[in-house]
Order: structure tokens, then C-alpha cells, then sequence
């Protein structure tokens, strides 16, 4: 890695395609595949219903308070997409459920634009690529409950940053 750019900077060698990369005390080394790689493509959605702009830190603070209520439950946190008519304003409901603990709720101020949607997913995942994402506003788009949706920072193309998030189904 380059400190000047931030990136990573790796060698290929050999007939057996390894890959060597190193940056400090870490040496990062990997076999190339010699088949296709599926097309990654083909699962960020092309479309959405429902596109939500809310605080990249409210959200992330109320993913982690979910966290902790979400590890008896498979981990799932639903959020729960709510419009308020044409004016753009809206909410974001979250909510994570724990046997022994009871519920989490809270409630955020959002931009929407859309459907209402309910989708649960893996809180461990949202708070991942929440905590990667510097500016101030993030962007998560939606289709339906059962589809996956996309994040990235508000302001940024889907080239600088995109982040597939999939769904999850509750446990019966």
C-alpha cells in the first residue's frame, strides 16, 4: 500500500499465478484461479423502490444499539421504511428483538423517497460498511423485502463506493 494513494500493491509471479502483497508488518499472499470468476454483476440491483438518505452516524449508532438485542436473533435487524407523503421527509424505523432482553426500537429522521418496506437484515453487516463510510450521509436503496439493497455514501457514484447488502428471513 501506497501511503500516498491508500492502495495495495501486488506482484504476480510464477506459472502458478501467486499473488504477494505487503504494506508494513502485513504480507498478504494469494493463488489465482485459473476459471471464470462469476459475474458480480449480475447481483447489484439495477432498479429501486425505495431510496433512503439518512445520518451515516445516527444510523451506525442505532445499528449497534440493535446489536446488542439482535445476537439472540439470528442477528437480524428489521428496518422499517416509511415515507410521509410527498415531502421527502420521512423515517426509518429500526428494530431488533432478544428473548431475554426484550426490544430495541429507535427512530430516525430520513429522507425517502418511495414504497413503505419492511427488511430484515444481518446487523453485523450494516455495521461493517457503515463504519467505512466517512461522509455525513448515506444512501441505502431498496426493492422489496426479499431482494437485496445497495449503500454507499451520499455524493459518491456506484465506482467509488457500493456496497450489496443481502436480506435476511426471520427465524420461524
Amino acid at each position: 500500500m501506497t501511503q500516498a494513494r491508500n492502495q495495495i500493491l501486488f506482484r504476480v509471479w510464477g506459472k502458478g499465478g501467486e499473488t504477494r502483497g505487503a504494506f508494513h508488518q502485513v504480507d498478504l499472499v494469494s493463488q489465482l484461479i485459473a476459471d471464470r470468476f462469476p459475474d458480480y454483476r449480475a447481483i447489484i440491483p439495477k432498479s429501486h423502490n425505495t431510496r433512503t438518505v439518512v445520518g451515516t452516524d445516527a444510523f451506525l449508532q442505532a445499528v449497534r444499539v440493535a446489536q446488542l438485542f439482535a445476537r439472540d436473533n439470528a442477528n437480524i435487524v428489521r428496518l422499517k421504511i416509511e415515507p410521509n407523503g410527498d415531502t421527502g421527509v420521512g423515517n426509518l424505523h429500526l428494530t431488533a428483538n432478544s428473548a431475554e432482553m426484550g426490544n430495541s426500537k429507535n427512530e430516525l429522521d430520513a429522507m425517502v423517497e418511495g414504497d413503505d418496506l419492511e427488511i430484515d437484515f444481518d446487523v453485523r453487516y450494516l455495521i461493517a460498511v457503515l463504519s467505512q463510510i466517512d461522509e455525513e450521509q448515506v444512501v441505502l436503496e431498496t426493492t422489496q423485502s426479499n431482494r437485496p439493497g445497495t449503500i454507499r455514501p451520499l455524493g459518491l457514484g456506484d465506482e467509488e463506493f457500493l456496497h450489496v447488502v443481502m436480506p435476511m428471513h426471520p427465524p420461524r
